[in-house]
């Protein structure tokens, strides 16, 4: 093209073509800590390893841990403290139900769900986002959860050995404030990507601090991250960059395969959508799945039935033993109880 544009003069369109390719470089920006999201000022994009301190090898010692008793591993409920977990279940299982119900309980100390060893030996503080609901359906739902339980506080009246209501004392602590339920419905919070950790990490342990809360549920996880399905590592190390700086439970509420949905295989730690990192990173996971036929017939249920039934599963364990289905009955408005 240059030498057609000079007459097949290679000299004068050398000269042309070199011109040119001063004025492009002229234009080209060099990359700053500006042109990316979760870069500080001064560091560059380079993309190289960060310089690592050499590690005190003689103060690091095995040894160091055997004169001493170890710190005691805490549960709230059936959530190890500061540790990353994943909630994970098919679209309608009723896993942000439950989740929102178990907040309940561990913000509380009440036994909302009817399962006794989900409630902590003391209240703790929980935030819960939730990405798919708005204002008004987590507030439907919160009202329907201390209904069911002013529900089961009437049927267990009239027993000889009936337990004090719960309604009372449930509605008392949820006005302590430990509880925190937000809908960022609108808000676009993306905790990290398949490149890493994004700027809404940073703003969920300013939250984190700001509440000194002790667990926090994401709900569902999709909603806080970009990229493929393949791509859940970085997700894991901001779920432990929660755990070491806050102090905090991260647990992520996912969604399930379509492959294990409705077989006996949903509540299985290898039931959870996408990349094996996430149940792999995660200490803890629970499985959430519908009654199948099979197991109806097992369990002496009516077929026609079934569609009332949840059970949950400790699949996963790293602190704990895994635990057996634990069955819930759809009561009111759609509220389940053990």
């Amino acid at each position: 093209r240059y030498l057609g544009a000079r007459q097949g003069n290679t000299t004068r369109a050398r000269e042309a073509l070199w011109k040119d390719i001063q004025r492009a470089a002229a234009n080209i920006k060099v990359a700053s800590a500006d042109d990316f999201d979760d870069l500080t000022v001064g560091e560059t994009p380079s993309g190289t390893a960060l310089e690592l301190p050499d590690l005190d090898l003689s103060a690091l010692s095995a040894s160091r841990f055997i004169d001493t008793p170890p710190p005691p591993q805490v549960f709230h409920g059936p959530i190890p403290a500061s540790t990353t977990g994943v909630v994970y279940g098919a679209g309608g299982s009723s896993k942000s139900t439950i989740m929102q119900a178990l907040c309940n309980v561990l913000a509380t100390g009440v036994d909302v769900l009817g399962v006794s060893w989900w409630v902590p030996a003391a209240p703790v503080r929980v935030l819960m986002l939730s990405a798919e609901e708005s204002t008004a359906d987590l507030h439907r739902r919160q009202h329907a959860i201390v209904e069911a339980v002013a529900t089961a506080d009437m049927l267990d009246d009239g027993f000889f050995d009936a337990p004090e209501p719960r309604a009372p004392v449930l509605r008392e602590r949820l006005h302590e404030g430990r509880f925190v339920l937000v809908s960022t419905q609108g808000m676009r919070i993306e905790l990290a990507n398949d490149r890493g950790r994004r700027k809404g990490a940073d703003w969920l342990l300013r939250q984190a601090d700001r509440g000194r809360f002790d667990v926090i549920v994401v709900d569902p996880v999709a909603s806080y991250r970009s990229g493929p399905e393949d791509a859940f590592q970085p997700l894991i190390d901001v779920g432990r960059e929660v755990n070491a700086k806050a102090g905090a439970a991260m647990v992520f509420v996912h969604h399930t395969s379509k492959a294990s949905r409705g077989t006996d295989q949903a509540r299985e730690a290898t039931a959870a959508r996408g990349d094996s990192a996430l149940l792999d990173g995660a200490r803890f996971g629970l499985g959430v799945a519908g009654m199948t036929l099979e197991e109806a017939t097992k369990l002496k249920v009516d077929p026609d039935e079934r569609r009332h039934f949840v059970g949950v599963r400790l699949a996963k364990a790293n602190y704990s033993a895994e635990s057996d289905v634990v069955w819930f009955r759809r009561g009111h408005a759609g509220i389940p109880f053990a």
